[in-house]
C-alpha cells in the first residue's frame, strides 16, 4: 500500500495517515477516501451551508373551502 495519495479535487500529493479519512467497508477491509481531508470539509461544510428554498405557504381556511365545494379539482 502506499503511504501517499493524489487528492482528486485539488491535486495535492498528502500522506494518507492525516491526510485522507479512512473508512471501513462491512467486509472489514480500509477504504482510504479519494478526496483529502481539506477539500472533503469543503464540500460538507458548502452542502450544509447552502440555503434551502423556503417551503410554498399552506392554503388557507377559505381557500380549502373553496377547493373542496368546487368538487376537489386541481386547477
Amino acid at each position: 500500500m502506499a503511504d501517499t495519495r493524489t487528492c482528486r479535487t485539488c491535486g495535492e500529493t498528502k500522506p494518507l495517515l492525516g491526510g485522507f479519512y479512512c473508512t471501513r467497508r462491512s467486509n472489514g477491509r480500509r477504504y482510504w477516501r479519494y478526496d483529502c481531508n481539506e477539500c472533503d470539509n469543503r464540500k460538507r461544510n458548502r452542502s450544509v451551508l447552502q440555503p434551502t428554498a423556503p417551503a410554498p405557504p399552506l392554503p388557507t381556511r377559505e381557500q380549502m373551502r373553496a377547493w373542496y365545494e368546487s368538487g376537489c379539482r386541481i386547477a
